[in-house]
């Protein structure tokens, strides 16, 4: 989580700030209580073969909104090669068949839909 929202291109269209520590991503990773409260949230993406975190997929809750959204944020090295669709691809049909969710939000700027191939699937 600390490596992502301090690539000024991961963290570009999300609204988010590059923390100043190592200590203050544990602490909102430690907070974060979306489990506990909605009963579900953001997975960490592994590549198995060569054991590597490759960033976040899941669904979040927004309350404000009152709504799910799915989302995912991947480590710059990890662009372009097909784990984004298929992390979205599995966190999407949980949603559909596992949480029987009939609608998901997904937040998007022009230019990322305009470029990015995993929403045109």
């Amino acid at each position: 989580m600390y490596e992502l929202n301090n690539d000024p291109e991961v963290i570009k269209f999300t609204g988010d700030q590059r923390y100043d520590s190592l200590e203050q991503a544990a602490l909102l990773v430690a907070n974060d209580d979306k489990y506990d409260k909605v009963g579900y949230g953001r997975w960490s993406v592994i590549l198995i073969t060569a054991n590597s975190y490759l960033g976040w997929c899941g669904l979040g809750y927004d309350e404000d909104a009152g709504e799910t959204a799915l989302g995912f944020r991947f480590l710059r090295k990890y662009w372009n090669n097909g784990c984004g669709t298929e992390a979205a691809s599995a966190v999407l049909a949980y949603g559909i068949n596992k949480l029987h969710m009939k609608k998901l939000a997904v937040a998007l700027t022009m230019r990322t839909l305009l470029r990015n191939e995993l929403w045109k699937r």
